[in-house]
């Protein structure tokens, strides 16, 4: 008998040959797909991909489908598995059985089918789990399905015809006589239509759903979430938004048979699973006096006014009051209403970023908030975009990234509520009925573990809740729960440490004013983390300590075996990952490819941080064979990328998360409080802007607000691009780098404080002028 190993991977090998004839691929690869779905095991699309853009294409795989389902970027998926990973191939009856009941699968593929207009070609409709997926779509979208799809078949199949139209997928036939040559000269005849010097793949999806339905659904979402006394698992509150979302019109009762079949149709569920979210979500509404049951009938008694409306203008009042602030404009009418759906839409495409980083995707968020913005604002038709669109999105942007108390409360409950939102109707199976469990052990990124145990950090207080709440989860579970960090990581806390106070000695931070404009031009978030929080302190205490003091209060570890002993206190295990004799041959494995991944993603990245990675990779490898299920969280999204590009290391990508997929996994499980609103916001809009000059311009902008006059709003912003301009020009000249906060501080404090100066001799000036023109139209 052969062994299950040779077997297959003498089933893989046909397909894991050095892929020929790539330049058929190139045409359809051209073509502007959001994303392409195939059947096939092989890699052709791939190298395709990467022959015609010369750039890495996200992998979607079938064990990782439900990144999928949240990706705004364009993703190869291979959902019936892969060579590469041979046990992942669907080949016979029984693996088509099981993919004809795996959430993953059917929620990723009704997914598409849902939200996006999908071309067929070269697809295999009498595959058993297309079919059966094609059934589910017609049962339960039917006959009115939300999108129209296209399907470029061989002619003289009118059986095959039919069935498509009936699921609403039109068909264009073609001559296949001839080895299907028809087909594929249609298909480069399109892609010659576009240029592939200046077109990229975009992603095709609109993450809204539509605006009205959806924002329904929104309010009566974030009306639970006001009346939640305590912490509950977000899409626990998202499922009873939609059921009282459906039982809504006040005084007039529903049947539950009425709830399930909308709720099906919706969802896209069985009327056995609809059933299940409808009554568990009537008991919760009803415990809390929201409807009324009389027999099979409900009836809504709950609120008939909703928060929601009143908080989103608020923003859109507060954008505006930005733009006559910043710009010196006043909004239009028409920017009032563009502003209202715009912050909804922004809302709700984080929300989709968000869920995607939740699911374990290989990459980081596709746009930071100015892309999502813009991209926002050019979806709009021309008729409706706003007056004054850039001037509106700047505020926007300033709002998101320095939001007041009252903003960043309303941003932190409406982002979690849109998440909750966007979980439940891109995954309905998976959300709907519990099936993400809690890792047993979390094991820390330094990037992550230093925020979470530095006082005074802006985003301690979130992270802090997050480890408390899930091991409150743990505890009631009855489950072993571990807050873990490689023990090669504490070198790295140690070392920021002390870089921490080279920095405080070279760049003359106990100065309050060169602190002051440091953490200004940095912000507390993107500097080293000691000073960030040291930032803090002196800007809230009245007699603040000197950095040795601080540092001695909040940090009291100076070497790797005090840090370990202090993270003990903090319920925080240190964890040993040597593997020079045990487990010897996987981590060299691990390492090598791993250093074989970055030299295509970052061949910057230093030795000894490769190899700290591969430790930690090969622990989670160990677990995942020991079936202990653990996670490592890590804000390193080239990381991320490295270990989804790598064939041997992909299985690993569904244990690696992000800090702000940390986040949303312990919302799904365990619920957050949002008590420190202001925290959560800046983790949520935590972007940065890598344009040198952009940051410049908020640096002087801030400068300008802290002596506002109403009378210069107009010169605000014109005064702060000229001297950003001025300032980024003689920063290039004199080779300073102005984006890091660590290196060149002295140099760069004494540049910034030169600049702020002109800035300031520019304000007078302009003072001045307004001065004289004033008294000029008197004097006239």
């Amino acid at each position: 008998m052969i062994p299950i190993g040779e077997r297959w991977a003498a089933l893989a090998t046909p397909f894991t040959r050095d892929p020929r004839d790539l330049d058929k691929l190139d045409a359809l690869i051209s073509l502007p797909f959001g994303s392409i779905v195939t059947t096939n095991y092989d890699r052709s699309l791939h190298h395709a991909y990467s022959q015609v853009f010369g750039k890495w294409v996200a992998p979607i795989e079938r064990t990782n489908l439900r990144a999928g389902s949240h990706s705004r970027e364009y993703f190869i998926a291979r959902i019936h598995g892969s060579a590469d990973s041979p046990t992942s191939m669907a080949v016979d009856v029984a693996d088509y059985d099981n993919l004809r009941t795996d959430s993953g699968y059917l929620d990723f593929v009704l997914s598409l089918l849902q939200t996006r207009s999908c071309f067929f070609f070269g697809f295999s409709f009498l595959d058993p789990a297309i079919r059966h997926v094609l059934t589910i779509h017609a049962d339960r979208h039917g006959p009115t399905f939300p999108k129209t799809h296209l399907a470029l078949i061989p002619n003289r199949q009118p059986e095959l015809h039919q069935q498509l139209r009936q699921v609403n997928i039109e068909v264009l036939e073609y001559d296949s006589s001839d080895g299907h040559l028809q087909a594929w000269r249609a298909i480069r005849t399109l892609a010659d239509s576009y240029s592939t010097a200046t077109f990229r793949p975009a992603p095709s999806i609109d993450p809204t759903f539509g605006h009205g339905a959806l924002h329904h659904f929104l309010a009566f979402t974030d009306a639970q979430a006001r009346t939640r006394q305590y912490a509950q698992p977000i899409t626990e509150i998202a499922r009873d938004g939609l059921v009282a979302s459906l039982v809504s019109s006040p005084s007039q009762s529903v049947s539950e048979e009425f709830l399930r079949n909308k709720a099906a149709v919706l969802l896209g569920l069985s009327p056995e699973e609809a059933q299940q979210v409808v009554t568990t979500s009537l008991d919760r509404l009803a415990t809390r006096d929201c409807v009324k049951r009389s027999g099979s009938h409900v009836t809504w008694i709950g609120p008939t006014t909703f928060g929601v409306d009143q908080d989103l203008q608020q923003l859109a009042d507060n954008v505006v009051h930005r733009m006559q602030v910043r710009y010196g404009v006043r909004a239009t009418t028409k920017d009032r209403q563009v502003a209202l759906v715009l912050i909804e839409n922004v809302l709700l495409t984080r929300a989709w970023d968000i869920a995607a980083q939740f699911a374990r995707g290989a990459s980081g968020f596709t746009a930071n908030a100015r892309g999502i913005i813009d991209e926002t604002l050019s979806r709009l038709p021309i008729a409706e975009r706003p007056t004054h669109g850039s001037q509106l999105s700047g505020s926007l942007q300033g709002l998101l990234h320095k939001p007041e108390n009252r903003d960043a409360e309303i941003l932190t409950r409406l982002s979690r509520v849109a998440f909750g939102v966007q979980l439940v109707l891109s995954s309905p199976r998976q959300t709907l009925f519990h099936q993400y469990a809690l890792p047993r052990s979390v094991y820390l990124d330094a990037s992550v573990l230093l925020p979470t145990i530095v006082p005074g950090h802006p985003l301690e207080a979130t992270y802090t809740q997050v480890t408390t709440r899930l091991a409150a989860a743990a505890r009631q579970a009855g489950l072993n729960f571990f807050i873990c960090v490689g023990h090669q990581f504490l070198n790295e806390v140690v070392a920021h440490r002390e870089r921490a106070i080279e920095m405080v000695e070279t760049g003359d931070l106990e100065d309050p004013d060169v602190l002051r404009r440091h953490i200004q031009y940095h912000s507390a978030i993107n500097t080293n983390v000691f000073i960030g929080a040291y930032g803090t302190a002196v800007a809230t205490d009245s007699k603040p300590p000197t950095f040795s003091e601080f540092l001695g209060s909040i940090a009291p570890y100076s070497n790797e075996t005090q840090l370990a002993r202090y993270l003990d206190k903090k319920g925080i295990q240190a964890t040993e990952m040597q593997f020079r004799n045990k487990f010897n041959r996987e981590y060299l494995s691990i390492r090598n490819q791993l250093e074989t991944a970055y030299e295509a993603i970052d061949k910057g990245k230093s030795t000894i941080l490769v190899e700290h990675e591969a430790q930690q990779l090969t622990q989670l490898k160990i677990d995942t064979e020991a079936g202990i299920s653990s996670v490592f969280v890590t804000a390193d999204g080239k990381l991320r990328r490295a270990v989804a590009s790598a064939v041997d290391l992909r299985d690993l990508s569904g244990s690696l998360l992000s800090h702000l997929g940390l986040v949303a996994l312990t919302d799904v499980i365990a619920g957050i409080d949002g008590t420190d609103a202001t925290s959560l916001a800046r983790l949520m809009w935590l972007t940065a802007d890598t344009s040198e000059e952009r940051e410049l311009v908020e640096y002087f902008v801030t400068l300008g607000l802290r002596k506002y006059d109403e009378n210069m709003s107009a010169d605000l912003q014109s005064l702060a691009e000229r001297c950003a301009e001025e300032a980024a020009k003689e920063a290039k000249a004199q080779r300073l780098d102005l984006s890091s906060a660590t290196k060149q501080l002295g140099k760069k404090n004494k540049f910034l404080d030169r600049f702020e100066n002109h800035f300031y001799e520019y304000w007078n000036e302009a003072v001045q002028r307004r001065q004289r023109e004033a008294s000029e139209d008197m004097d006239g």
